[in-house]
């Protein structure tokens, strides 16, 4: 890769994120501040926006009830905490103002991954569901203010991909790729980026990264034995 990319791994509900994004970007001072982020969810965090039933005529009455789930398991451990989801998010968007970094917004259209559900077995979503309920009375001992080791986070990915493979690679394996594709591109552009990720992708995002540039060595190896063989230098 042409930039140097560093890749904060953050939890959606942790002050201690929260005091990491902010010093690793001062500290960095990038000139690209990439985070997971699409322009729809941007504008409802700045809003302060929520679910609301006006979502159903874009998304389904399903659909609406998994993201108000989701919703409501993130402000249940956020009001644990004392962060609310995405406030993160919010911290890197404007750190990246201050220090006059140029902001990008590398995840996938909500919307489309609420589509994507749209094939996902309803049986598979009640599953997860019903597990979440469960593990929403947390055990005390877990101290939810700190950010999890990525091991821990493995582990819940792990369930959830047992319970609901689907859901998981809608929700993670294809966000991975593409917010991997992205920040690959933008490495083209800038010289230095600081991507702020959800802990649980940034370990998919990595993996993508590195397959992305073994393709890109691949086809550079190719396109210099053309070059060699026939004597040119360029396509036509």
């Amino acid at each position: 890769m042409k930039a140097k990319l560093k890749i904060i791994g953050t939890s959606h509900i942790s002050p201690e994120s929260i005091r990491q994004i902010e010093s690793t970007i001062k500290k960095e001072k990038p000139d690209c501040v990439a985070v997971e982020l699409d322009p729809g969810r941007l504008e409802g965090l700045l809003r302060k926006q929520t679910i609301g039933f006006r979502s159903i005529s874009q998304i389904g009455v399903r659909n609406f009830f998994v993201a108000k789930i989701f919703s409501s398991i993130q402000r249940y451990l956020g009001r644990k905490t004392g962060v609310m989801p995405g406030e993160e998010m919010l911290t890197a968007v404007n750190i990246a103002r201050e220090i006059r970094a140029d902001l990008a917004l590398i995840d996938q259209n909500i919307l489309v991954t609420l589509e994507r559900m749209r094939s996902i077995p309803f049986i598979e979503k009640l599953k997860l569901f019903f597990s979440l309920f469960k593990k929403s009375n947390v055990d005390e001992k877990i101290d939810l203010r700190k950010v999890p080791l990525e091991r821990v986070v493995e582990k819940v990915l792990d369930e959830l991909k047992k319970i609901s493979p689907n859901l998981y690679k809608v929700l993670v394996e294809e966000r991975d790729t593409y917010m991997a594709n992205h920040l690959f591109n933008l490495s083209q552009k800038y010289n230095k980026i600081v991507a702020v990720v959800g802990v649980g992708h940034r370990k998919g995002i990595l993996k993508a990264l590195k397959e992305l540039e073994e393709d890109k060595e691949k086809l550079d190896k190719k396109i210099m034995h053309y070059k060699r063989r026939t004597g040119r230098y360029s396509y036509l």
